[in-house]
C-alpha cells in the first residue's frame, strides 16, 4: 500500500511539473508573439553608439528596440535603421526620430517624439517595406551640418545639444575659452571640428549661419552650452529653469518663437 502511495505522489508531482513547464512555454510564446510593428528611419549623420537591440523610446517611454542597422543600398550616404515598436505606440503624422546619447556612456538610443494629436498614423510603406519615420538631426547634427556647409544654412536653433565630453569642454575652458584654445584636430573628430569652427568664427569672424542656442539652466550638458554661448550674441542665447527634459525644451521653443519668429509666421510645433 505504501509503495502504491509513493507512485501516486511521484506521478502527481511529475504531472504538476509538466503542467508548470507547459505554462512557462505558453508564457514565453506570448512574449515572443507580442504584437509589434516595424518602421524605417534614414539618417544622414553618423550613428555611433547605436547597435542592434538598442532601446527605442517615445517621449521617454521605452516602446521597442533597433532591429537592423545598415547602409542604404545604392545610397551609402544614408544609414538605414529599422526599429520594432509595440503595436499600440502612437506613431502619428508629425512623429520624428533622432539619435540621443545616454549620458556620457557612449551608448545611444532612438528617441521618437512630436506626434500631433488627431493626426493619422504613419502607414505608407517605404522602399524597404516598412513605413518611414522622418529623422531629426538634433542640435549637434544641425550644428555639424552648418559647420560643413555654412553657405547652405541660413540659421540653426540648437536646443540642448550634446557638445562633447566633459574632458573636452573643460580643456577649452581651462585654456581660457574659445579665443585662447588651441588643439590639433583629427579629420575623424567631428565635435572638435565643430568647436574649431566656432573658434574661427569668434577670432577670425569667419562666415557663420545665424545660431540660436537654447538650454536649461541645470542641463547635464550645461558646461558646453555656456561655453558655446560665449561665441554668440547675447540675444541668441535662451535659457529656462530646468534640466535635460522635454517640458523645458518646449518652453524654450515657445520663447524662441516669441522673440525671433516673424509676426506673420504660422504657428509651428516644437522641434524634436
Amino acid at each position: 500500500m505504501e509503495t502504491r502511495s509513493n507512485y501516486v505522489m511521484v506521478g502527481a508531482v511529475t504531472v504538476a511539473l509538466l503542467a508548470g513547464v507547459l505554462l512557462f512555454i505558453v508564457w514565453l510564446a506570448g512574449l515572443s508573439n507580442k504584437a509589434t510593428k516595424c518602421y524605417d528611419i534614414y539618417f544622414s549623420q553618423a550613428v555611433g553608439g547605436l547597435n542592434k537591440g538598442s532601446n527605442v523610446t517615445f517621449s521617454g517611454v521605452p516602446v521597442g528596440q533597433v532591429n537592423k542597422i545598415s547602409l542604404l543600398p545604392n545610397r551609402p550616404e544614408f544609414v538605414w535603421v529599422r526599429i520594432e515598436v509595440d503595436q499600440q505606440t502612437p506613431v502619428l503624422q508629425g512623429t520624428t526620430a533622432q539619435i540621443k546619447g545616454v549620458g556620457f556612456t557612449g551608448v545611444s538610443e532612438i528617441q521618437l517624439d512630436g506626434a500631433v494629436k488627431g493626426s493619422r498614423p504613419i502607414t505608407q510603406l517605404g522602399p524597404q517595406g516598412c513605413p518611414v519615420i522622418p529623422s531629426s538631426s538634433g542640435g549637434l547634427g544641425a550644428l555639424l551640418y552648418a559647420s560643413h556647409y555654412p553657405k547652405d544654412v541660413q540659421g540653426v536653433v540648437a536646443i540642448a545639444p550634446f557638445l562633447g565630453t566633459r574632458t573636452l569642454v573643460q580643456e577649452i575652458a581651462v585654456s581660457g575659452g574659445l579665443a585662447q584654445w588651441s588643439s590639433t584636430v583629427t579629420p575623424s573628430d567631428e565635435i572638435q571640428t565643430l568647436w574649431r569652427w566656432a573658434h574661427s568664427q569668434r577670432t577670425d569672424r569667419a562666415p557663420m549661419p545665424e545660431i540660436v542656442l537654447a538650454f536649461g539652466e541645470t542641463d547635464s550638458f550645461v558646461e558646453g552650452h555656456r561655453l558655446l554661448a560665449t561665441s554668440l550674441p547675447q540675444t541668441h542665447v535662451l535659457t529656462a529653469p530646468g534640466g535635460h527634459r522635454w517640458p523645458v525644451w518646449r518652453e524654450l521653443w515657445r520663447t524662441f518663437l516669441q522673440r525671433h519668429a516673424p509676426r506673420d509666421a504660422p504657428e509651428a510645433r516644437p522641434p524634436v
